[in-house]
């Protein structure tokens, strides 16, 4: 671990963020549990405001014909669909077994991979590039972050990225929770870096991005022109304090 690098532990329903000492597995001592239908209106209504801040970055719906993408953490695979209907040629990514056969169930033109840490690309991709890698509230739920977003960087021309983020500065800030739920994370660990610390990993890895702090994305809770004020907390409006302080990426790699 670099010298100057902070992991804090993140307490649900206080905002608490507490300096640790020791590995990640003695830290996480709190947690949040859980639990989501995809099809609810909410996830609906906020798949539909990410997805229309995306056609509105690249300069409309025509951009996706002819295009590969690659959409990791996908669920049940419904933003994927709506792309291939654009013209996309998809491929769905997810860490939960159950979440890839309900996607084979509704969607069996896509191609879709069980995707985890553990998994090489390599085994599915092989030299690929995709046109466009689509990673939505994933990031957060991973316990190796870091490696998961370098290995995207390398798979996609471009990436939009959307997570839960910490609000500070530090570029080496990063908090962990324990989680639990078809929708936390799959190995029961997830990661909330700061803004800062995502946006070092990408300059380190000569990427060019454009950040959009912009509330027509907000849903719910889920908040994404909040004012940094280098708090250090993570839970901005989130429901009983667990969350939904977000940021929305287009990355160039």
């Amino acid at each position: 671990m670099p010298k100057d690098k902070k992991i804090v532990e993140i307490e649900c329903g206080t905002h608490a963020v507490t300096p640790l000492d020791g590995d990640v597995g003695k830290a996480v001592r709190f947690g949040f549990h859980g639990g989501s239908d995809f099809s609810m209106a909410h996830y609906e209504e906020w798949r539909q405001k990410r997805l229309a801040k995306l056609i509105q970055i690249v300069g409309g719906s025509e951009w996706f014909k002819g295009k590969t993408v690659l959409e990791l953490g996908s669920a049940w695979g419904d933003l994927g669909a709506t792309l291939a209907a654009m013209g996309a040629t998809v491929t769905i990514a997810e860490g939960r077994e159950t979440h890839v056969w309900k996607a084979q169930k509704k969607y069996p033109h896509l191609e879709s991979h069980v995707l985890n840490q553990e998994t090489n690309w390599e085994n599915f991709f092989g030299d690929q590039k995709f046109d466009l890698i689509i990673h939505w509230g994933t990031l957060y739920h991973l316990k190796n972050w870091e490696q998961d977003l370098k290995i995207t960087l390398q798979y996609g021309h471009k990436i939009c990225l959307e997570t839960d983020v910490m609000d500070s500065d530090d570029p080496y800030l990063v908090g962990i929770r324990r989680e639990r739920g078809n929708d936390q994370a799959v190995g029961g660990i997830g990661s909330y870096p700061s803004w800062a610390t995502i946006e070092r990993i990408l300059a380190e890895n000569n990427c060019t991005f454009v950040r959009y702090d912009d509330g027509d994305i907000n849903t719910g809770y889920f908040t994404y022109d909040w004012e940094e004020s280098n708090s250090g907390s993570w839970a901005g409006n989130g429901y009983r304090g667990c969350g939904g302080q977000r940021r929305f990426w287009m990355i160039e790699s």
